[in-house]
């Protein structure tokens, strides 16, 4: 069964690169003397990986479960490394807004880091469990296996008498 909460959080996973790299560009890493464009892409192509986790989710939960784990970590150690940059820029505000070189750059800076929060947050809450709560057991209709209650319907559709308890009876 697909569920419209992965495919929408990773639609707003997608979003997280764009979001990091305004804070890339709001801390001046993008000049092309400290940094290069192909670097700057490879920094960024991991946090592709939580989308693609949920979208995979979204086409299929259960047989892609043990994609939960992995997007899970992957937006913990998100929020723990933006919580580590954002306690080592508010240690030294100065050089931060000698970094960002305005009030501009320093207003990028905060709305992406605020973006990049709120879609790890979003992402990390859609993983959590379900408080415990047990899903209720349930056969795919795509299922290829046939249950007893399929082979009886069949047979008495063909006009045939499923045989019950009472005939297999031995003298």
């Amino acid at each position: 069964m697909r569920k419209a909460r992965y495919l929408a959080a990773g639609v707003a996973a997608c979003a997280k690169p764009f979001f990091l790299a305004g804070l890339a560009s709001g801390i001046q890493l993008s000049d092309g003397a400290q940094l290069s464009v192909p670097f700057l892409r490879y920094m960024l192509l991991p946090h592709i990986v939580p989308a693609l986790c949920l979208f995979f989710l979204w086409y299929d939960e259960y047989r892609y479960s043990a994609f939960k784990p992995l997007a899970t970590l992957l937006a913990l150690s998100s929020i723990a490394l933006l919580a580590a940059a954002a306690i080592a820029a508010a240690g030294n505000l100065q050089m931060l807004l000698l970094a960002t070189r305005n009030a501009q750059g320093l207003s990028k800076l905060l709305i992406s880091a605020a973006g990049t929060l709120a879609i790890d947050l979003l992402c990390l809450f859609i993983l959590l469990p379900d408080g415990g709560r047990k899903k209720p057991a349930f056969r795919d209709a795509g299922s290829a296996v046939p249950t007893a209650t399929d082979s009886v319907s069949a047979a008495s559709l063909d006009g045939h008498q499923a045989p019950s308890q009472t005939d297999n009876k031995e003298p």
